[in-house]
């Protein structure tokens, strides 16, 4: 669903954005958070298909998700439990978990 997709990116960030700056103001860089390793988001952008040259993929008038991924490669933070611990998006996991009292997670952290 293109709402649901959109309306959670909407949430994450707005969890990132408070994880970015409790970590700002816990090592004392309120007035500087860029200077501070935080968490981004990316988020989709919902759309209309006018038109197709693969009907088969996606057809005219569907509603899909587009999100432009700049990089050539992709490196999972938080996908499927084995990846390597790093500190970052570890916490970050752990602080939306805790923000909602467990009933939101977030996943596939890239």
């Amino acid at each position: 669903n293109v709402k649901l997709a959109v309306n959670d990116a909407k949430d994450v960030a707005s969890y990132a954005h408070r994880f970015n700056t409790q970590t700002a103001r816990a090592v004392g860089a309120e007035a500087e958070p860029d200077e501070v390793p935080g968490v981004k988001v990316h988020a989709p952008v919902g759309c209309f298909v006018i038109g197709s040259a693969v009907p088969d993929v996606v057809a005219a008038g569907q509603a899909v998700t587009l999100s432009m991924y700049p990089s050539t490669q992709v490196k999972k933070f938080v996908f499927e439990g084995g990846e390597d611990f790093l500190e970052l998006p570890q916490a970050f996991f752990h602080y939306v978990a805790w923000m909602s009292g467990g009933r939101e997670l977030v996943a596939d952290l890239q």
